[in-house]
């Protein structure tokens, strides 16, 4: 017999779990595993907001020890100010994102524009360290020298350019 044509006076409730019996069949009520659907939302909105935030760190530790490595920031170590910066940078986003979803005022608007411009640039400036590191194997491949600075100095330029392109086209 299945769920569907069972005795029982909430039949659906059943295969979800059999250790919480449904007294209705509505939303807040429905059991899965135990955990009520609104815990079950929360905890899937917050893996993802963890993935989306994992995913900006290491884009940003990417971007920072390419920017470190090829135009010879700190020697011999990086400034704790671009530390906090590109730490900054790299939460801007989603912090932002909650505050206009929470408040509606012309500085979290300013804010928010701000962290998905800073999101335009920084995927072309993702796009310029991967460039950086192919040319830079490629120069150890074939034993040719290439000026690390000039190439990723050129190549942020460029990227830079084509922000500017994008933000007067918007």
């Amino acid at each position: 017999m299945d769920a569907l044509s069972s005795n029982r006076p909430f039949p659906l409730c059943y295969p979800l779990t059999e250790f919480v019996q449904c007294q209705a069949l509505t939303p807040l009520t429905w059991r899965i595993r135990g955990l009520s659907i609104i815990i079950f939302i929360m905890i899937r909105f917050i893996l993802f907001v963890s993935t989306v935030q994992s995913i900006l760190f290491v884009g940003h530790w990417f971007l920072y020890k390419t920017l470190v490595r090829f135009l010879g920031l700190g020697n011999p170590t990086p400034p704790l100010a671009f530390r906090l910066v590109m730490l900054l940078l790299s939460i801007s986003l989603i912090a932002t994102s909650f505050l206009a979803f929470h408040f509606s005022n012309p500085l979290v608007r300013f804010l928010y524009t701000g962290a998905a411009s800073w999101l335009g640039i920084f995927y072309l400036l993702i796009l310029v360290s991967i460039l950086c590191w192919i040319f830079y194997g490629l120069s150890q491949l074939f034993h040719f020298f290439l000026d690390r600075k000039i190439v990723m100095e050129i190549l942020i330029g460029i990227a830079l350019m084509a922000s500017l392109y994008g933000f007067i086209n918007a």
